[in-house]
């Protein structure tokens, strides 16, 4: 009986999540990949479609070498900004990421 009862209470929390983030706008941010210049891998390529300023958390993930990491990025109003090796990062093809900010949805992909 405990047991059933916490089932209920953990499916309750995991909705009210569900509903919370779902309830958030869409992040103004769109990623593309493009190939280093400098160096090997890939470089993300984050936009900001919004007129404001926004931090983001990114959260990347590369299945491949068993690492993870995580950085906050300043994208201006309108602008795009790149972020590579030279950043703390070589995208490659399969990693995971994450791109969250407190005010919107989260943002995940895989690199292709």
């Amino acid at each position: 009986r405990e047991i059933e009862q916490l089932k209920a209470q953990l499916s309750y929390k995991e909705t009210d999540y569900q509903a919370a983030t779902s309830a958030k706008p869409a992040l103004p941010v769109v990623v593309s990949f493009r190939s280093s210049i400098l160096g090997k891998g890939l470089v993300a390529v984050f936009e900001n479609t919004s007129d404001r300023y926004l931090t983001v958390m990114l959260s990347a993930r590369s299945p491949t070498l068993s690492t993870a990491r995580r950085f906050s990025i300043e994208l201006k109003p309108k602008s795009s900004t790149d972020f590579g090796h030279m950043e703390g990062w070589q995208f490659a093809s399969g990693d995971e990421l994450g791109v969250f900010n407190d005010d919107f949805g989260a943002l995940r992909l895989t690199v292709p």
